[in-house]
């Protein structure tokens, strides 16, 4: 299934509750094109348990990846008054690619509760826009919420002005001992940062 915005504007808001977030698109292929998809306060608002594809959308507050696959091209994320720009939360499998990220905390948190054996992350050419100078940094790791192992791929990204590029999260129980990250080609060790 393809949603397309067949002209300027179209918004997409996702303001349901938890059990909805599940189950929207359980099973299916979705494809979302030139769409605005806004977010309304609070946590766990996205679209789950499918292979998605975001082409040249807008993301405006915190989005949920949740179960699946989900790859977003040319697509950009302002989440200038939230913790997050995205939580990969329960997906096996997120790619950004072309992506520009505005942030004022922290902007992409790899996480899951979903019972994920080995996650992945993949950044290319995306860049990070801190608007905060106390900004921990653009990817936070909490490899101990994995069964296995959580990988994070870097190439070719705009670092941002504060913070960190990557970072393992305060409540990474596992001090990163699961997480392996590579930027441009080279697997780098990152700091552990506070809560």
């Amino acid at each position: 299934m393809t949603l397309k915005g067949v002209e300027n504007g179209v918004v997409i808001n996702v303001d349901q509750n938890n059990s909805v977030a599940l189950t929207s698109f359980s099973g299916s292929n979705v494809t979302f094109e030139n769409l605005t998809i806004k977010t309304s306060e609070g946590i766990y608002k996205g679209f789950a348990r499918m292979v998605g594809t975001y082409n040249n959308c807008k993301f405006e507050n915190l989005y949920f990846t949740f179960h699946g696959e989900h790859k977003f091209n040319d697509c950009s994320f302002n989440a200038n008054n939230e913790e997050h720009c995205v939580w990969t939360y329960g997906a096996d499998d997120v790619e950004f690619n072309n992506c520009a990220f505005n942030y004022a905390n922290r902007c992409i948190n790899v996480y899951t509760e979903m019972g994920v054996a080995d996650g992945v992350l993949t950044c290319n050419n995306c860049s990070f826009t801190a608007t905060n100078a106390d900004s921990k940094g653009a990817i936070e790791i909490n490899s101990s919420s994995f069964a296995n192992s959580v990988k994070v791929n870097l190439s070719n990204c705009v670092e941002p002005a504060y913070g960190e590029m990557a970072f393992i999260s305060g409540w990474d129980s596992a001090n990163g001992a699961k997480a392996t990250v590579t930027i441009d080609g080279t697997i780098v060790t990152v700091p552990q940062l506070s809560k």
